[in-house]
Order: C-alpha cells, then sequence, then structure tokens
C-alpha cells in the first residue's frame, strides 16, 4: 500500500488550518506552485478530492476534513513516538518502513530484498535513520545483525506509526466507489486453489477498477499481517480465536472422506471411525487449520487412529492418499478439482455436521467495512 509522506501531511494540515494556500504554503516554508503540487500528489495518491479550489476560497470537503483530523493525529503519534517537536525533522515513511523491515528480517539482505531496494541503499537509509534520531539503533557484525534495546522501542513505535498511517488512507479508500482500488487480500492454502480459480474471473469483470493483491500463506501468519496493515482482509476458515478482528460467516465447506479407489484402508459406504487401522488417517501437519478442523469437525477423539506421518500441503497429502499410505478428510470444495483429477482418489460425503466454515476477517473498526461485507456478499454468490 502506497502511503503519504510525513510533508504531504504536514501540508495538508496546514492548508486545513489558514484555508488559503499561500499561507499554507508560507507556513510550510515552500513555493505556493511546489505545496499546490503536493496536495494534488495526495489527492491521486488517496484517490479522492480533499479541496474545492476556487480563485478566493478554500474549501475542505467532508473526506478531506476526516483526512485533517487523521493526519493530524498521524504527525502527533509520529512526533510523541520517535521524541522529536513539532517542527523539527521527523523520519520518513520509506525509512520507517526500511527499519521494520530489518527489525523482522534481522538481516540487511534480506530486509533489502524484501523492500525492493539495493543493499547498500538500504544500510545508508538505515544510517540515516540512526543520525536522525541520535541514536543506536542496530549492532552490525559480519555474521549477525542485532537490534538494540531502544531499536526495539523504535521497531514498535513505528510498526504504530504505519498503522496509522494505513488507516488515513483506508478512511479515503472507503470513501470512494467500493471494490474501485486497492485490496490486499489474504487467502489461506486450503481455499485458495479451489475457490480463487472460479471467483476471481468474475470479481474483476464486475469490479474492473479493483486492483487485487493475494497472499497465501497459514491462519496464524495471515492474522499477524492483517493485524500489522499489511493486508486489508483475509479469507479463511472458521472456526479459529482471531483477536482484535471483524468476522463475516459466509458458507459451509462440509467435509468428505478421501481414500483410494478400491483401498482395503476402509469401507466408504459403511465408513465408522472407530472401525479404521491404528495409523491409517493421514492429515496437514501442525500449523495447517484444515488439520484441527477435520479433527473436530469429523470427530476424531482417538490419536491412536493417527499416521504419524503428515504432510506439509494438500498437494503432498492427496499424493500420499492416491499411494494408499492412509486416508484423510478434504473439504467439499476440493470435490472435481485439478487437485483430485488425474488420481484414484475418490471422495465420499460425511454426516451434515461435518464441516469448516468459509469467511472473511478483518481489523476491528476498519472504514472499509462495508467494502468488505459486500466482497463477501459476492464470494457468497459465487461460490
Amino acid at each position: 500500500m502506497n502511503l503519504p509522506t510525513v510533508k504531504q501531511l504536514r501540508y495538508f494540515v496546514a492548508l486545513a488550518e489558514e484555508q488559503h494556500f499561500g499561507r499554507a504554503a508560507a507556513v510550510s516554508f515552500i513555493s505556493q506552485s511546489a505545496f499546490s503540487t503536493a496536495i494534488s500528489d495526495l489527492e491521486t495518491l488517496l484517490g479522492t478530492h480533499l479541496v474545492d479550489r476556487t480563485n478566493r476560497k478554500v474549501t475542505i470537503t467532508a473526506t478531506g476534513q476526516t483526512i485533517a483530523t487523521q493526519a493530524r493525529l498521524c504527525l502527533r503519534d509520529l512526533e510523541g513516538h520517535i521524541r522529536f517537536y513539532q517542527y523539527m525533522n521527523l523520519p520518513t515513511v520509506k525509512q520507517l518502513r526500511y527499519f521494520v523491515a530489518l527489525a523482522e528480517e534481522q538481516h540487511f539482505g534480506r530486509a533489502a530484498a524484501a523492500s525492493f531496494i539495493s543493499q547498500s541503499a538500504f544500510s545508508t537509509a538505515i544510517s540515516d535513520l540512526e543520525t536522525l534520531l541520535g541514536t543506536h539503533l542496530v549492532d552490525r557484525t559480519n555474521r549477525k545483525v542485532t537490534i538494540t534495546a531502544t531499536g526495539q522501542a523504535i521497531a514498535t513505535q513505528a510498526r504504530l506509526c504505519l498503522r496509522d498511517l494505513e488507516g488515513l488512507v483506508e478512511t479515503a479508500q472507503g470513501q470512494r466507489e467500493p471494490l474501485g482500488g486497492e485490496l490486499r487480500l489474504g487467502v489461506i492454502p486450503t481455499i485458495a486453489p479451489f475457490v480463487l480459480p472460479k471467483v476471481l474471473p468474475k470479481l474483476r469483470r464486475t469490479y474492473p477498477k479493483l486492483r487485487l493483491f493475494l497472499t497465501e500463506d497459514q491462519t496464524e501468519r495471515l492474522h499477524n499481517k492483517l493485524l500489522d496493515g499489511d493486508l486489508d482482509v483475509v479469507l479463511l476458515a472458521l472456526p479459529y480465536d482471531l483477536p482484535s478482528t471483524e468476522l463475516l460467516p459466509l458458507y459451509k465447506d462440509r467435509f468428505f472422506l478421501a481414500c483410494r479407489q478400491n483401498t482395503k484402508l476402509v469401507d466408504p459406504q459403511n465408513y465408522r471411525y472407530y472401525r479404521l487401522d491404528s495409523g491409517s488417517v493421514l492429515l496437514l501437519e501442525d500449523g495447517h487449520c484444515l488439520r484441527d478442523h477435520a479433527l473436530d469437525a469429523c470427530k476424531i477423539r482417538s490419536t491412536e487412529k493417527l499416521s504419524r506421518f503428515s504432510a506439509s500441503s494438500l498437494l503432498t497429502l492427496v499424493e500420499m492418499v492416491d499411494a494408499d499410505l492412509g486416508i484423510t478428510y478434504l473439504p467439499e470444495m476440493a470435490e472435481g478439482s485439478a487437485l483430485i483429477q488425474n488420481t484414484r482418489v475418490r471422495m465420499y460425503p460425511l454426516g451434515a455436521r461435518s464441516y469448516r466454515t468459509i469467511g472473511l476477517a478483518w481489523r476491528k473498526g476498519s472504514a472499509r467495512t462495508e467494502e468488505f461485507q459486500l466482497l463477501g456478499d459476492f464470494l457468497r454468490s459465487h461460490r
């Protein structure tokens, strides 16, 4: 997500206070033409109209007034977190992003790669940030990067600052056409290959202005990215403990028994869990919510039935079943999919109570709640 610069926020707050381009430019110590360009660039970035201009008067739009209020809070938080006074130099948004990346990766090369810049430029940016803040953030050795205690505190505060800025952008996006801009969607790997190929072409045709960026990962990591502001909304399976989020259940996805055709391990027409041999049930490894949902929904109480082997992906799981190494439980959405085609794996429905719930999750209090609900309605009707 592209974020406004600190200068852009300061300029717009000045304009909201002065209600005049000339005076706002003067108090910002730049020319009026450069000031006007910066405000126009901010409107373009946010995709919304902030100012009504006439020859004699400047009127801040309703959206602009909301953005100005949030901009003041962002600047106040930034100045408070980084312990700078109002008119002193503040770190740039890029510097904050780079340092957060370094704190997460603990490695200059990986952090630079994740930030899409060269390692030398990245290192210079971190050094400039240390100079600006007047403190030591990183201990560097040939083999290791250690974030100092001060650096760890600054990294935490930087994440909060970036989240404030992303909230400001969310507010602006919430004022424009729903599903008409950037949307960062996280999807778990036990949903993505079945739902996305069907729904994405229809979604793009219905909302041609939508710019969709996808991230596939396990639920816990997607939840962390959501709370850190790296994602806007997540498509996942419920139930799952997701603090600080709002949830929208969409539909039930029943579990099916999956086994190789003509296997001796189970009689699918007379399936009873207690009749299974010990170690015959194959599941995904820990960390995949499908494992926990299968255990719960399929009423698997005795661990002696579980194989000591587990699969790292659905593809591996299906290959193991196709080799008749065991049986497993797959979601209904996998039936007839490319995952099952060209295998000897067959799927048989279980009881109506054996299911997981597909749903959406987003940050509690998001300004884009109505947009996410619209997305949920679309996914539900085009499943």
